[in-house]
């Protein structure tokens, strides 16, 4: 079952140190570090539901909270080492084109690739 945060806009957190996944395409997706307690992730890819260029799929090995244009995704099984986790995640941004030019990313579209 998936739960769902309603996050509070990000100029009003205090500033601590959980990053907050948007869909940025710089630092990892993050938009700053906040003083988050629930809807916290690790060894996550995220994908922009939104689709900026050029990258919209980050791997994060922290802790992280994400905002709700940003999906998330758990592994179904461990992986022994980075270098498959990466390589998935590079897969992912292979499949931006799919989402450009105002087409969304949607929960429905995600489980087709």
């Amino acid at each position: 079952m998936s739960m769902f945060f309603i996050l509070p806009i990000s100029g009003n957190l205090d500033l601590r140190e959980v990053p907050l996944i948007s869909c940025k395409t710089i630092h990892n997706g993050t938009e700053g570090h906040f003083d988050l307690e629930s809807g916290i992730h690790k060894d996550c890819i995220t994908i922009a539901s939104d689709g900026s260029w050029p990258i919209t799929s980050f791997y994060h090995s922290y802790n992280f909270a994400s905002k709700d244009n940003v999906i998330i995704c758990h592994p179904k099984k461990e992986y022994k080492d980075l270098f498959s986790i990466l390589f998935i995640t590079a897969q992912l941004n292979s499949q931006i084109w799919r989402f450009s030019y105002g087409r969304k990313c949607y929960l429905n579209k995600v489980d087709k690739i």
